[in-house]
C-alpha cells in the first residue's frame, strides 16, 4: 500500500501499474466489488479531484483503481461501503453479485 503525506508527491503511475496488475490477476475471478467511498483510488462516483496545487476541483468522479476496474468489467456489480449501510441497496448489490456469478 502507498501512503502520500503531501499532495505534491504524485504516485499516479505507481497506482496505475498496481491496479493493472491486480485487475489482470483477479478480475476474472470477481463477482462483485466493495469500494471505499470518496477514496482517491477507490471511490466509485464521489471522489474529489485535486489540481497540482492541492485545490479541490468542482468535478468528482471515480478513483483511479475503481475507474480502471469498472472500465475493464463494466457489468461487474460494484458498491461502496456507504451504500451497503442502506438495506435496500445492500440487498440489490447481493442480488446482482449472485446473478453475475451465474453468467
Amino acid at each position: 500500500m502507498c501512503e502520500v503525506d503531501h499532495h505534491a508527491h504524485d504516485v499516479t503511475q505507481q497506482l496505475r501499474c498496481y491496479a493493472q496488475r491486480v485487475i489482470a490477476e483477479l478480475g476474472s475471478e470477481l463477482s462483485g466489488f466493495v469500494f471505499k467511498s470518496r477514496s482517491p483510488n477507490c471511490g466509485i462516483d464521489d471522489t474529489p479531484w485535486f489540481d497540482e496545487d492541492g485545490l479541490q476541483q468542482l468535478s468528482v468522479g471515480a478513483g483511479l483503481f475503481a475507474g480502471m476496474l469498472m472500465e475493464q468489467f463494466p457489468q461487474l456489480p460494484v458498491v461502496d461501503e456507504w451504500r451497503l449501510e442502506q438495506p435496500q441497496l445492500c440487498r440489490d448489490f447481493i442480488r446482482r453479485v449472485r446473478e453475475y456469478g451465474r453468467e
